[in-house]
């Protein structure tokens, strides 16, 4: 069986400004790895054959993050953004020859490995296979119904739903038959619930879901990354994270879950409290930071 990848990584990353300002959202780390490097680590564990990954929002930073990866890893800027689906659409020759697709949102962080979406979508035998997870609030999301069996019975896009209530939520990973990418329009802007599924259901095929079982999060908004980023350290013996080259000037305290990316630095005598201080960020002497996310200094391609 041939399984191919796809990192969707093309996104503008809006919700998440002003640390996108800069940043491609997929370079965002978490805990010294971006979100970009941790969806490729799941895509290698599930023996993926190669991936594709697709650009526009500063691709030269997002193909210069790729080159360690070698020729595993195939990035394609896409001169105009068409929509998670849109992507496959646009990998399209690519991947007719892999048996099955396993396809990434650069903005998920997730503890399960890809292996349980790959096989409900093997056993099912289903054109594609959404990766689900139960969450309040989720009108910003695709919402999906589904029988005993956990086959999709309806879809909707983002609606308007009490943000009390609980709803399965697509979690933006998906297993996919290669030919379930001929129902899709020629052009335009598309999305696997508002144009993907209605494609496959009135062709006849099964869309399925897997449900996720550990911690996920769309780390799409400053508040999502906090917490991703505390969940993440609750993980790891001890509470804090830092950086090889980050620095703590004397006097200063961190103090509780701190994580301190590359080229942090906190100044002499500041408090630095359950926060996140992205690279390069900076806290000067005597300053305080609690229960944030820091930015730092724009990417670049230059490495030196």
């Amino acid at each position: 069986m041939r399984v191919a990848g796809v990192v969707l990584a093309a996104g503008a990353g809006t919700r998440l400004r002003p640390f996108t300002d800069e940043r491609p959202k997929p370079l965002v780390p978490v805990l010294g790895r971006t979100l970009l490097d941790r969806a490729l680590d799941k895509l290698r564990a599930v023996g993926a054959e190669r991936v594709l990954v697709n650009t526009h929002v500063r691709s030269d930073l997002v193909e210069e993050a790729l080159r360690p990866w070698g020729p595993w890893v195939t990035a394609r800027r896409e001169e105009r953004l068409t929509g998670p689906a849109g992507a496959l659409r646009f990998f399209g020759a690519d991947l007719a020859d892999a048996d099955v697709v396993l396809v990434v949102s650069g903005d998920a962080l997730f503890d399960d490995p890809l292996d349980g979406l790959l096989a409900t979508h093997l056993r099912t035998g289903a054109a594609l296979t959404f990766a689900v997870t139960a969450v309040r609030e989720a009108s910003r999301f695709g919402v999906l119904e589904v029988d005993d069996d956990g086959l999709l019975v309806a879809a909707r896009e983002k609606p308007d739903v009490p943000p009390d209530e609980e709803h399965l939520v697509s979690a933006g990973m998906y297993a996919v038959r290669p030919d379930a990418l001929d129902v899709l329009p020629a052009d335009g802007v598309v999305d696997f619930v508002a144009d993907l599924v209605p494609g496959l259901v009135a062709r006849g095929d099964t869309v399925a879901t897997h449900r996720l079982t550990g911690a996920w999060f769309d780390v799409g908004s400053p508040g999502a990354l906090h917490a991703a980023t505390l969940r993440a350290l609750d993980a790891l013996e001890g509470t804090q994270h830092r950086a090889r080259s980050a620095t703590v000037e004397p006097g200063a305290v961190l103090h509780g879950r701190v994580s301190l990316e590359a080229g942090a630095h906190v100044g002499r005598g500041a408090w630095v409290q359950d926060a996140v201080l992205l690279p390069g960020a900076h806290v000067p002497a005597g300053g305080v930071l609690v229960g944030g996310v820091l930015a730092g200094r724009p990417m670049t391609t230059d490495r030196s």
